[in-house]
């Protein structure tokens, strides 16, 4: 009679910590099927190897073994694969377990990170709702000061990890753990075997004025405490808007909310990986340069907390990725305040609400990193068995233009280029875009295996909101503290009620991928959604604007095309025309069907053309669209140009043609010229 619980670890670097259950009072029943890994691929176990079991109980009882109480080896292996039998004396209490291996060969040792064994309570002994699982019961005894039923913030362990000294952090109403419980019951439901879950808290706001004692997180925190505990959430993500950030904040005064919620909110994700987004407020954003957050020290607050849960960004930057690669499951975490190369931009200041609060934005570098980079899963063994969903604090739909009255400099700001690529990705097509002096070119046409984007899951609004963008559903998610909601999607405003359990709220996402379902349950005021995931369908057509090469075969105008020029009909050379655009050079042969979208090129403008080329880019002849004879052509409902074919030429010969170059009234970032491929 055995029972085999099975993990993945990592010997090279740090992840998650692993989990696995066993009840108080088992024993010779329970084993750990342990598959080890080093960069990514099989780490064999080596001959003459000595393995010898470490673990750490809850009440800072130690010990080690390699063979069980009545001789049994305490440990067999094969190939990359090592099962551990759990010993007798680690499930006598219950409560948490920290349990590590050591590998050795000679004299050579090697220790595995953690993972964690989770001893329920037999219901004999279990008592009350408030005793579940028995983890109050481990720890309390150690406590200075607490009573039964208080929530653990602040602890100090000594050189042999036992509890030492203790803060409480308020006792958990009753109103709180019966509502946490009730949703780790309805995400409990939700779970499937190849799904995942996680908690949002955002726009926490620490310091506002009708809530100075920070009750709404608190309680926030003890909540998802106790469903992360008992439903085994994957990661916790920390939306935004930490600090209060109102017009009276300063740079003082956000650090001290920043560090604030950092403490209220440890111990809720102590044994679960956590993701940090920074919001538009985390900087004191309505002072000026002098007294308001720099970038770098956002980072030192915010993002470099991504570390901890072994996340991958790059250096001083509040944007990257954390894998969890034992679930298959990619979060990609976006910065929509990125303003780095802004400067010592001031957009207003004091009560005035100043446009630079409001101008979010993924810069240039962040939105090539997300293509190059983020989206990368070309190093994975079986990219189509992954998922990813991305998480920010802004929604990913927004563009403008800001202007800073001191130094009169304008500034474009946008976070929907994201969405853009996103959704490039998700259907395997190319573009380019250029964003704050950055040309980010993208082709997701040759992939032939991808992760799927589930989900864009955001902050900000103070409200519950669902929308599309970039081809999947955008959850907005609600504000942590109390006050300042806004209407939601369902036409309520979900007002917090201070002492009740509404007294804050926050939402666990699961994405049941076996299903095809995406469940945001809620805490506290709000109401339940429910979304059909339903997967992108690929692009059969490649974009040919965005590669269309100069003379010399480099792309044209690094974009492929341009402003305020047009073709001469004689020489098929570009020339300054204000208002027309050209493409570059693509490839074409004679009868070739040409579509385009996006474009406006209307019958009857002389401007409006193709010019074709042979194998030398040399000129062969125009066809403009002011003579019909010359190409067939098709046009769409709203008048512009959908189809020409290549033919009649004036009699050229057709042989010769290799590329064409075309030439209209608008292109743009979003048009589209295929070559014999229909637009769908």
């Amino acid at each position: 009679m055995m029972i085999t619980q099975k993990i993945k670890m990592h010997l090279d670097r740090a992840q998650a910590n692993p989990k696995v259950f066993a009840v108080r009072g088992d024993s010779f029943t329970r084993q750990v099927e342990i598959t080890l890994y080093e960069n990514d691929g099989a780490w064999a176990l080596p001959e003459g190897l000595e393995v010898t079991i470490l673990y750490r109980k809850a009440d800072g009882t130690e010990g080690a073994y390699d063979t069980l109480p009545d001789g049994t080896a305490g440990w067999s292996g094969e190939g990359n694969v090592l099962t551990v039998l759990l010993a007798p004396q680690m499930m006598t209490a219950a409560g948490p377990v920290l349990v590590q291996i050591r590998l050795s060969v000679g004299e050579a040792v090697l220790h595995s990170f953690g993972f964690y064994l989770l001893v329920s309570d037999v219901a004999a002994d279990a008592g009350t709702s408030e005793d579940y699982f028995g983890w109050r019961k481990a720890f309390l005894p150690q406590i200075t000061g607490a009573e039964e039923g208080q929530f653990i913030q602040i602890a100090e362990v000594d050189e042999l990890g036992r509890v030492v000294k203790a803060t409480a952090g308020g006792t958990v109403p009753g109103y709180v753990r019966t509502a946490a419980e009730a949703l780790a019951r309805k995400v409990s439901g939700r779970a499937g075997e190849n799904s995942f879950s996680f908690a949002v808290l955002a726009d926490a706001h620490c310091g506002y004025y009708s809530d100075l004692d920070m009750e709404a997180l608190r309680q926030a925190a003890q909540a998802v405490q106790i469903v992360s505990r008992r439903c085994g959430l994957d990661f916790i993500v920390h939306g935004g808007d930490m600090a209060l950030g109102a017009w009276y904040s300063n740079r003082e005064s956000t650090f001290e909310q920043l560090e604030d919620y950092a403490e209220l909110t440890a111990p809720a994700g102590a044994d679960t990986p956590n993701i940090w987004c920074a919001g538009n407020h985390d900087d004191a954003p309505y002072q000026a340069t002098a007294d308001r957050l720099s970038q770098g020290e956002v980072f030192g607050q915010i993002g470099r907390r991504n570390a901890k849960s072994g996340a991958v960004f790059p250096t001083g930057c509040n944007y990257g990725y954390l894998d969890l690669e034992s679930r298959k499951v990619r979060v990609i975490f976006l910065d929509t305040d990125d303003k780095r190369d802004w400067g010592t931009v001031q957009v207003g200041s004091g009560e005035d609400a100043p446009g630079y609060l409001n101008a979010h934005n993924i810069g240039g570098k962040q939105l090539a990193w997300l293509a190059g980079t983020a989206l990368d899963f070309t190093k994975k063994e079986k990219p189509g068995e992954w998922a990813a969903v991305v998480v920010s604090h802004v929604a990913l739909n927004v563009s403008g233009t800001v202007t800073d009255p001191v130094s009169g400099e304008s500034h474009a700001h946008s976070t929907a280029h994201a969405a853009t690529i996103l959704d490039a990705y998700r259907t395997g097509r190319s573009g380019s875009i250029t964003h704050g002096g950055v040309t980010v070119n993208y082709n997701f046409t040759a992939l032939n295996a991808r992760a799927e984007v589930y989900c864009a899951v955001h902050g900000h609004e103070h409200r519950y909101g669902e929308e599309t963008v970039g081809g999947m559903i955008s959850i907005g998610c609600p504000n942590v503290m109390n006050g300042r909601e806004r209407e939601s999607d369902d036409g309520t405003t979900y007002t917090k009620i201070p002492g009740t359990a509404e007294g804050t709220s926050f939402c666990v996402i699961t994405v049941d991928r076996e299903n095809s379902r995406i469940y945001a349950d809620h805490y506290g005021a709000g109401y339940d959604r429910e979304w059909e995931y339903v997967p992108a369908e690929l692009y059969s057509y490649v974009n040919q604007i965005p590669t269309s090469t100069a003379t010399d075969g480099s792309i044209f105008n690094e974009v492929g095309y341009a402003e305020d020029q047009y073709l001469s009909s004689s020489t098929g050379a570009a020339s300054a025309k204000t208002g027309y655009y050209v493409t570059g050079f693509i490839p074409c042969a004679y009868k070739d069907v040409i579509r385009l979208a996006n474009v406006t090129a209307v019958s009857g403008d002389n401007y409006c053309r193709f010019n074709f080329y042979d194998a030398d880019k040399k000129h062969i002849v125009n066809g403009a669209l002011s003579a019909p004879s010359i190409l067939e052509q098709v046009y769409g409902e709203d008048g512009n140009l959908s189809q020409i074919t290549v033919s009649n030429l004036n009699g050229v010969e057709s042989a010769t043609v290799a590329y064409l170059r075309f030439c209209c009234a608008y292109i743009g970032e979003e048009s589209i010229l295929t070559v014999n491929q229909e637009i769908v």
